[in-house]
């Protein structure tokens, strides 16, 4: 019994051990450098957006230069009302387009959209304040997705 026991666990760490694990959101592995940002939209979601940008900037070693331009959306709209008249659920829509342009040509374009429905709040300052939490929640969902886009770049 001991025997087999010590075989389970000699099986086990060389299954695990070579797994093949490796970081995919590794940015230290990119070839390329973002030289210039153009953006264009509303603007907290643009800072977002250059502060994110900013990790692939003045890199050395990069084979590749490039330009971003970046239009974003916010739209924020009243999804029903009650009996009264008054607002009851809000929906609100974030949206980025983003192309990547190499030597003046537009190598790869994409936009990525986000969207949640909420319901309003009796307290106007706690309905702003989780406007802003969904509001980030929704920008960092974003990036995720702009940071995968841009590891599939060849």
């Amino acid at each position: 019994m001991k025997n087999i026991l010590i075989f389970f666990y000699i099986i086990n760490l060389i299954l695990l051990t070579s797994c093949g694990y490796k970081v995919i959101n590794n940015i230290n592995n990119t070839n390329f450098e973002i030289v210039e940002i153009d953006a264009e939209g509303n603007d907290k979601i643009n800072n977002r957006l250059e502060k994110f940008f900013s990790r692939y900037q003045d890199k050395e070693n990069s084979s590749r230069l490039f330009n971003v331009q970046v239009n974003s959306t916010f739209i924020k709209k009243v999804s029903s009302k009650n009996t009264a008249g008054e607002d009851a659920s809000f929906s609100m829509k974030i949206s980025v387009k983003l192309d990547i342009f190499e030597n003046n040509q537009n190598i790869k374009s994409s936009i990525f959209e986000k969207n949640t429905n909420y319901n309003n709040l009796d307290s106007k300052f706690e309905l702003k304040q989780y406007e802003n939490v969904l509001m980030n929640s929704l920008i960092d969902e974003i990036l995720l997705e702009i940071n995968n886009f841009l590891g599939t770049i060849e």
